[in-house]
């Protein structure tokens, strides 16, 4: 029984010892960037950090137990139904359950436990995805008329892709992860042999959810009796190319980010010595954590840490390339995707080459949730590792 649900294999070393190294920078620095908060809400300097700790237990269980677990088992139909289901009601969940942080209901918390259900779903719809595109030709090659190729092969996961993306930015008022989400589905496409052409398409669909995107959430907010925050991401752009426009304002935290890697300058101010953690910047052990990280370790550092996330990021196109599985393939695409799109537009906000956003560095940023999916998804990579190894044999 245990060796249909388990394989047996060696995992790749280099993505291991290169986890290892980001995940010990990643504590490093939190230890650090949450000490001052973390003694003012707690009396204690170390408990986002022993948190944390904590959580990375748990996503290192979890990341050799997928390692492990044999992937083939969810490229069936029953399962694909089931993953797309669960992913539905996570989006829906906070509508009944949601707990306000930030101005947005984007946790539930159960038995005290906070969860942030985006997150399951970015990785429950990698899932999906990689089952549907990986059989799409199987359901084109069966249809009877153009149009009902068109469908299978681009409506339909599009439609069933705008659904989970529309109640997100509805109800989660999350654009960030809604972009993310179609960023990789959207690769995914593109790798299992969707033609670039038929992404026009794409944008057509997209554009039109996004209408009705508002429209739903602004009845929703009405409904409730609250003013819907339409104007806030329009506030960013504006500081985003302007920051001296507020600087005690909506440019605050971009701008504490941009003294904070200045005052770095090449070799950094020195480790735990940052000044700017000390309530200037907000969010600094979680959205903002690399600024911290630029202030204490400086320029040549940052690139260090840079080059370690290329590198994890070539091993993992390198293993989903690598896979003769269209199934596994996609998923270490979706996966890796995932990860590198995360890492360049936290980075990219930090250092302002980006419009603020929420989206947490991974390894590095301060949460649970996002640190066991991030590991898992190292163990999805290093599962398709394993399946490439044992095909050699």
């Amino acid at each position: 029984m245990l060796k249909k649900l388990f394989q047996k294999g060696n995992m790749n070393f280099g993505l291991l010892l290169i986890t290892i190294i980001l995940v010990l920078f990643g504590l490093i620095t939190l230890l650090s960037a949450s000490s001052p908060k973390s003694l003012t809400n707690y009396g204690n300097a170390y408990e986002y950090f022993i948190k944390q700790a904590k959580f990375t237990g748990i996503g290192i269980v979890a990341m050799l137990f997928v390692s492990r677990l044999r992937l083939e088992i969810f490229n069936k139909k029953i399962w694909a139904v089931v993953i797309y289901g669960l992913c539905l009601v996570l989006a829906l969940s906070v509508i009944l359950y949601g707990r306000e942080a930030g101005g947005a209901e984007r946790w539930i918390y159960i038995s005290g436990v906070g969860l942030q259900p985006s997150e399951l779903i970015k990785v429950g719809l990698i899932l999906f995805y990689a089952y549907y595109l990986s059989t799409s030709p199987e359901r084109v090659k069966k249809a009877n008329s153009f149009a009902g190729k068109i469908m299978y092969s681009l409506f339909l996961p599009l439609i069933l892709l705008s659904i989970i993306i529309g109640i997100i930015f509805v109800f989660h008022n999350h654009l960030s992860v809604c972009i993310l989400i179609a960023l990789v589905v959207i690769v995914m496409m593109f790798v299992s042999g969707v033609k670039i052409r038929e992404f026009a398409l794409v944008g057509i669909i997209a554009a039109v959810v996004l209408l009705a995107g508002l429209q739903l959430r602004d009845a929703y907010y009405e409904r409730k009796g609250i003013e819907p925050p339409s104007g806030f991401r329009s506030e960013r752009i504006q500081v985003w190319l302007d920051p001296d426009s507020s600087l005690v304002g909506k440019g605050w935290q971009i701008n504490q980010s941009y003294y904070a890697i200045g005052s770095g300058g090449l070799f950094g101010v020195g480790l735990g010595e940052s000044n700017q953690k000390n309530s200037y910047l907000p969010e600094a052990q979680n959205d903002f954590i690399f600024a911290i990280f630029a202030e204490e370790m400086g320029f040549i550092w940052c690139i260090v840490l840079i080059l370690l996330y290329v590198i994890f990021l070539w091993f993992g196109f390198s293993i989903s390339m690598k896979s003769n599985d269209k199934f596994k393939n996609l998923v270490g695409v979706g996966v890796t995707t995932l990860l590198g799109l995360q890492i360049f537009i936290n980075i990219g906000v930090v250092t302002g080459f980006l419009p603020v956003t929420g989206m947490l560095l991974p390894f590095f940023s301060y949460g649970g949730t996002g640190q066991i999916i991030n590991l898992a998804c190292v163990g999805l990579l290093q599962n398709v590792a394993i399946s490439n190894s044992n095909q050699k044999r």
